[in-house]
C-alpha cells in the first residue's frame, strides 16, 4: 500500500495527521473532539478532502482522549457527506469512551468501527472499496 506525505493541523486540543493509503484518507485525531475550535478543525480537515474529490475516510481515534456530543455530530455529518458523494467512512482504534458514547447513541448502527487500521482497510484501500 502507498503512502502519501502526512498532512498535519492542530487547533486548541486537538491534533490531526493525514495520509493517504490506497485512495483512502486516513485522518489520524490526536486530543480532545470538543464543541468549539476542536470539532470545527475535524469538520473542516475532513470536509476540505470530501470536497476535493475524496470519497473513503478513515478516521483513526486511538489517540482521542475525549470527545464530546459535537464531535459525535460530526462523525454523523462526514458519514452523510461521504454518502452522498458515493463513498463511505469507516472508524478505527476507538477508545472505550468513544465506542461507550456511540453504543449510547445507537449510532454504532450506522458508523462502522473497526479493531485496527489494518483492519478497517483490508478490501478497502487498493481498490474500489
Amino acid at each position: 500500500m502507498g503512502y502519501s506525505v502526512c498532512q498535519m493541523v492542530q487547533s486548541g486540543k486537538l491534533k490531526i495527521r493525514t495520509r493517504e493509503v490506497g485512495n483512502v484518507l486516513v485522518v489520524a485525531l490526536e486530543g480532545e473532539v470538543l464543541l468549539g475550535r476542536e470539532s470545527v478543525l475535524m469538520r473542516d480537515a475532513v470536509r476540505t478532502e470530501l470536497d476535493a474529490g475524496r470519497k473513503f475516510v478513515l478516521l483513526n481515534l486511538a489517540q482521542v482522549s475525549f470527545m464530546d456530543s459535537s464531535g459525535v455530530g460530526v462523525l454523523v455529518e462526514i458519514k452523510a457527506h461521504t454518502l452522498h458523494s458515493g463513498g463511505d467512512i469507516r472508524l478505527c482504534n476507538c477508545p472505550d469512551l468513544v465506542t461507550k458514547l456511540l453504543y449510547r447513541l445507537a449510532l454504532i448502527k450506522i458508523l462502522a468501527v473497526y479493531e485496527s487500521e489494518e483492519a478497517a482497510l483490508d478490501g478497502w484501500a487498493g481498490g474500489n472499496p
